[in-house]
């Protein structure tokens, strides 16, 4: 199922707003080379699922779809995942309002040991809390990128710096090219400073 809200921010650009969909009601294929999992986006667009053991990659197209899947937000903890709920930044034009951006939360645990018994309690510890907000790109050969990494536990306010980011850098990121920003609290200032965000 997917569920559809419009939504305005406090602070976005005239004409840009949200819509948040579900990672529910997927269709699972395996053509031999693994599982792949497609969920209905917004707009048209695709959501792409690679499930593994202890991890899972995304993409939003077809478009260079592995080169989407080998971006890899956090490179800490056993077990990392992300939720279901995905945001979408939509701009206004003449056609509707058009996708350019998303903003998905990802994090990563490691499961806690019992020192006494070296078996897992069931607890695990949270290593990290990631906003990745993906640039969508309708024509070209990458279809979407990363563009940036917001570490939740630094930043303040994340979810509204990730949309401050997502709406001012999203367009002119060049994908295949430029490499994700990762902003902590440091950057996100820099950032502001430089009229970023």
């Amino acid at each position: 199922m997917t569920i559809l809200l419009m939504i305005a921010v406090a602070g976005a650009q005239a004409g840009v707003s949200s819509v948040y969909t579900e990672l529910t009601g997927c269709d699972e294929t395996d053509d031999g080379g693994g599982l792949l999992v497609r969920c209905d986006g917004h707009a048209g667009w695709d959501v792409y699922v690679s499930p593994g053991e202890h991890s899972a990659s995304l993409a939003y197209s077809g478009r260079a779809m592995n080169e989407q899947f080998m971006q890899n937000p956090i490179s800490v903890g056993m077990d990392q995942y992300f939720s279901n709920t995905i945001e979408w930044r939509v701009r206004e034009e003449a056609g509707g309002w058009t996708p350019f951006a998303t903003i998905h939360r990802w994090m990563a645990s490691t499961p806690i040991i019992d020192p006494d018994t070296g078996m897992a309690t069931g607890e695990s510890r949270t290593d990290a809390e990631v906003l990745v907000v993906t640039a969508l790109r309708e024509e070209g050969p990458i279809g979407a990128c990363h563009t940036a990494y917001l570490d939740v536990q630094e930043v303040y306010d994340a979810n509204t710096v990730a949309r401050a980011f997502a709406d001012s850098m999203a367009d002119e990121f060049r994908c295949g090219i430029d490499q994700p920003y990762r902003i902590d609290a440091g950057e996100a200032a820099r950032l502001m400073e430089r009229g970023r965000l």
